[in-house]
C-alpha cells in the first residue's frame, strides 16, 4: 500500500518498527500477565497509547517537514496542527481494538508465537 495516495514509501518502516516494538513484543507479556479479558484490553490500550504520544505523533511531523515539504522549519507548526488529529485516531483505534479483542475467541487472541 505504499503508493495509495500520497503515503511515502519509506513510511512503511517507520510503522513496522513501531508495532513490533510497542505492539508485538509486549502484548506477549501483557497476554501472559493478565487473565482476566478486561485487563488485557485495558492494557493493550495503554501500549496504544504509548504507541501513538512518542512513536507516531513524534516522527510524523519530521517525516513530513523533512522528506515531503523539504522545509525543517515546519516540524513544530506540523506537531501542532497534527495533535489533534491523532488524538482522535488514537482514541478511535482503542475502542475498535477494544471491541475486537472482546469478541475474539481465546485461541485467536493469544500470542501466536
Amino acid at each position: 500500500m505504499a503508493r495509495v495516495g500520497r503515503i511515502p514509501f519509506y513510511n512503511i518502516p517507520f510503522h513496522v518498527i513501531g508495532e513490533v516494538i510497542f505492539f508485538g513484543i509486549p502484548y506477549k507479556y501483557v497476554y501472559r500477565w493478565t487473565k482476566s479479558l478486561a485487563k488485557q484490553i485495558a492494557l493493550f490500550n495503554v501500549l496504544t497509547f504509548f504507541y501513538y504520544f512518542p512513536w507516531e505523533i513524534g516522527y510524523w511531523p519530521l517525516v513530513v517537514a523533512y522528506f515531503m515539504m523539504k522545509s525543517p522549519e515546519m516540524i513544530v507548526p506540523l506537531y501542532f496542527c497534527y495533535l489533534p488529529a491523532m488524538v482522535a485516531e488514537m482514541i478511535a483505534a482503542m475502542v475498535i481494538q477494544s471491541v475486537i479483542l472482546a469478541v475474539l475467541p481465546e485461541r485467536i487472541r493469544r500470542p501466536q508465537w
